[in-house]
């Protein structure tokens, strides 16, 4: 299944979406799920539930729930915003090395506003690096939302090297 995903900021071309070939999981761990700037995207066909795997094609992906993890920043507080988390392991399956960084992650509300990661948060937090195949990285990706946004959807979409773009998208309850 391919979709595009534009962009008005960041990131732009066009992205695969393969959630097809997607699993049924309990979680990232084989047990129950856990319980910035933004710009406009256009919303992408087939999602996946968190804690089921998701496959692109040189690796895959589960997620948690989204969980709230904090307050907004370190500076003043805005009530308007909350930090929320998703726990996130990824699985380098392919011949490529794949980057895990939190920054290649875009959450998305119902409204279709992406938010960027942002540092600390809900710990342990996603360490940047570059897995070899067969390599997994896990941890926490953050994001300062506004606290009425809903019906959120996780996108993850690393820049490989020789080869396109592969993005999964999860969708995420609260």
């Amino acid at each position: 299944m391919r979709s595009n995903l534009t962009l008005t900021a960041g990131r732009t071309g066009v992205v695969i979406l393969l959630s097809a070939g997607c699993q049924q999981s309990a979680s990232l761990d084989g047990g129950s799920p856990s319980s910035a700037g933004s710009r406009s995207v256009a919303v992408p066909d087939g999602v996946i539930l968190p804690g089921a795997q998701g496959s692109a094609r040189h690796y895959s992906m589960r997620v948690s729930a989204l969980e709230e993890c904090g307050p907004s920043n370190n500076g003043p507080i805005d009530h308007a915003l909350t930090r929320v988390g998703v726990e996130v392991r990824l699985h380098a399956r392919g011949e490529l090395q794949i980057p895990a960084n939190p920054y290649y992650a875009l959450l998305i509300d119902g409204k279709n506003i992406a938010h960027e990661a942002t540092l600390g948060g809900c710990t342990p937090a996603l360490s940047p690096t570059l897995l070899a195949p067969g390599q997994t990285a896990r941890g926490w990706i953050s994001f300062d939302v506004p606290r009425e946004s809903h019906n959120w959807r996780l996108s993850y979409a690393p820049e490989l090297i020789k080869a396109p773009e592969d993005e999964l998208v999860f969708q995420l309850a609260r």
